[in-house]
């Protein structure tokens, strides 16, 4: 099972038509129903399709999350409610959560709250394990890196 950090890595996924190819591996792609606060109506929309079409479960917090965050808040200032709010999401889901290389701090604070992460790379080769695939991503990345 699996969590986005970045929902535009995952809405970049389903443009390319990646996703449903995921799926069919067996991974599950979970996304928390709180961060739709976090983003725009029509981008929340695109998630909401995804869902709809069985691709991604949208799923909400239990009520053990304001626990969660007051519990490690104190002792993470850096990390903030809303990525606490993931790191509680992904441990009880039992889920990984995914990570881009240079988000750091990131990687830093959930493997100090011992929550699994693994990098797009890394997730890609998981699921999609498709060579012409990678060299495409990676020329995406580069043209991103260039702007």
């Amino acid at each position: 099972m699996f969590v986005f950090y970045n929902l535009y890595d995952l809405v970049l996924l389903h443009r390319l038509q990646v996703i449903q190819r995921i799926t069919e591996t067996g991974a599950k792609i979970f996304v928390p129903a709180i961060w739709a606060a976090d983003h725009s109506a029509p981008f929340w929309s695109r998630i909401t399709e995804m869902s709809d079409r069985g691709l991604i479960k949208i799923k909400d917090s239990d009520d053990c999350l304001f626990d969660f965050i007051a519990i490690n808040e104190p002792a993470n200032p850096l990390a903030g409610k809303p990525l606490l709010a993931l790191v509680h999401f992904c441990k009880r889901e039992n889920a990984v959560l995914i990570v881009n290389e240079d988000e750091v701090l990131i990687q830093e604070i959930c493997r100090k709250l011992d929550l699994k992460t693994c990098s797009m790379d890394e997730f890609n080769k998981a699921t999609i394990n498709n060579i012409e695939y990678f060299e495409f991503m990676a020329e995406i990345k580069r043209e991103q890196i260039i702007r």
